[in-house]
Parts: C-alpha cells; structure tokens; sequence
C-alpha cells in the first residue's frame, strides 16, 4: 500500500511541476486527487490502529507483571 502511496503522490507531483496546457492551466485529475485523499486516510487508519494495539498490549503487559 506505501508503493501505491508513493507512486500516486509522484503522479500528482509530476502533474502540479507539468508545464501548462494550451488551456494554461494544468491541474491533476480529480480522479487522481480522490485516490490521495483515500490513500492517505487508510495509511492514517493503519496508523491508528497499530497505536490502539500497542496501547492495549502495554495494559495486559503492566496488568501481567
């Protein structure tokens, strides 16, 4: 998932440092725009949940000893 993370934030990269269309105005893809959001948010989810589970091991750990 971090490749894909990556690759999808080169793409938006490469798109935002493009040089401008005859429109004179280049912007990366909503599509493109949506899948970073999405991205971001399951890695900011993961995340969350390794800190959940490190929580709840360190509380078995101390009700342990």
């Amino acid at each position: 998932m971090l490749a894909r993370l990556d690759q999808t934030r080169n793409m938006k990269e490469r798109a935002d440092n493009a040089p401008p269309n005859t429109d004179g105005d280049c912007k990366p893809s909503q599509a493109l725009i949506d899948e970073l959001s999405a991205l971001e948010s399951m890695l900011a989810q993961q995340d969350i949940l390794a800190e959940l589970k490190d929580e709840e091991c360190r509380k078995a750990s101390e009700e342990g000893e």
